[in-house]
């Protein structure tokens, strides 16, 4: 098949190089909560990976088949399959699932989506971000013969700047830096967990420990000034100010 896109009830699903596709869902249907002793623990975290794999796979197979509700997306996805490249050793399934929602830290500060539908600027910035507010809804309920799913928010965002102080934490461990649990409301978050986003964060948070070190203090009392002179020099963009023109404001 020569096409770039395919769009179905269930997914968009893209052509990445060769005859290796990108299925990513349209409906959320592969999102779901997870219990909360997977997160406290460790031990049971292989079972539940395994269920969503499972989950995933027969929901496929399913609008795959002949039984399957929509023929439309049995005919789109006839063919496609796990990517047989890729993890061999672990039934082409990946070794860990993606945790949109998990733990986050408590910082000095937390980032609210009011300020990303602002574009606010902030004092301690270690760098500027852009991307919708995307909050994924996760539980759907069968109530009688109708399916309820709980809300969802998507909302287009402003360029708007990442304060340092919602990578250190408001108390407790002094050696402590986050770049991806970064403190942040639900719905602030789905905006930030952009991998760019991630890159500009784990890159002011590496500069941010050897600095610590080098000055013999905590994280919390690495002076902004000498943060903010490291990424200026290595050319990250900390200010709306330094953008040419006002992308997305």
């Amino acid at each position: 098949n020569s096409a770039k896109r395919k769009l179905t009830k269930f997914w968009r699903i893209a052509r990445v190089s060769g005859d290796k596709w990108d299925l990513n869902s349209l409906n959320s249907f592969t999102n779901f909560p997870i219990p909360d002793d997977y997160f406290t623990n460790e031990a049971s975290r292989p079972a539940y990976n395994l269920q969503a794999a499972h989950y995933i796979e027969s929901l496929v197979a399913y609008l795959q088949s002949e039984e399957g509700p929509i023929k439309q997306e049995q005919q789109i996805l006839q063919g496609f399959g796990m990517c047989s490249d890729e993890f061999v050793d672990n039934n082409n399934i990946p070794y860990q699932p993606y945790i949109r929602e998990g733990r986050r830290l408590v910082g000095k500060s937390t980032l609210l989506v009011t300020s990303e539908l602002n574009g606010d600027s902030f004092s301690d910035s270690i760098g500027m971000a852009q991307y919708p507010a995307d909050n994924k809804l996760s539980i759907s309920v069968q109530y009688g013969n109708q399916l309820f799913r709980d809300y969802t928010f998507f909302a287009n965002t402003k360029v708007y700047e990442i304060p340092f102080s919602i990578t250190i934490p408001k108390s407790g461990p002094s050696n402590l830096l986050v770049s991806v649990a970064v403190s942040t409301s639900p719905l602030a978050y789905g905006s930030l967990r952009m991998e760019p986003h991630f890159m500009s964060i784990g890159q002011a948070t590496g500069v941010a420990a050897a600095l610590a070190f080098k000055n013999d203090t905590s994280v919390a009392d690495v002076p902004i000034k000498s943060l903010k002179a490291v990424l200026s020099a290595w050319g990250q963009k900390l200010h709306l100010s330094a953008l040419e023109k006002p992308l997305g404001n």
